[in-house]
């Protein structure tokens, strides 16, 4: 619980006075006797108070920066995703197929076929075990520029 000089981990000790602003003693997990002076409801508010000016994050506040953090890269990806594969999500028509049909036959693989159909590599993939086709993945010889 303690660091290596003697000081109290801050995030333990941000824990331990949220868990006293509700009424809860830290170390028993108990609800605090009447008798104790942190079950006051006076005394609850300014340890409340206090924690709005707390700059260490408390575990729900981690947790939602973390969660908008994945969010925002999400975000990110799925937007080089549109730029790289302006088609994907978009529905697949006949003559799209046809190509892709073709190119496979010819030995092109799915990051080739996605490259010339502007659809991701997976949706390429997901189409042609669809159709019962066995997709081509990179190999070594395969240049990596497209």
């Amino acid at each position: 619980m303690k660091g290596s000089e003697g000081n109290m981990d801050p995030f333990l000790a941000r824990t331990m006075i949220e868990t006293l602003s509700k009424g809860i003693n830290p170390v028993s997990g108990l609800a605090l006797r009447d008798s104790d002076s942190c079950a006051d409801e006076s005394i609850q508010e300014a340890l409340t108070e206090i924690l709005e000016h707390c700059t260490i994050e408390s575990t729900e506040q981690y947790a939602f920066r973390i969660k908008e953090e994945k969010r925002e890269k999400h975000q990110e990806r799925m937007a080089i995703r549109a730029e790289k594969y302006p088609r994907a999500g978009f529905p697949w028509d006949k003559a799209e197929e046809k190509r892709m049909l073709e190119m496979h036959r010819s030995g092109k693989n799915i990051y080739q076929i996605a490259h010339c159909l502007q659809r991701t590599p997976g949706a390429i993939s997901d189409k042609l075990k669809r159709l019962e086709m066995k997709p081509i993945y990179r190999t070594k010889k395969t240049p990596k520029w497209y």
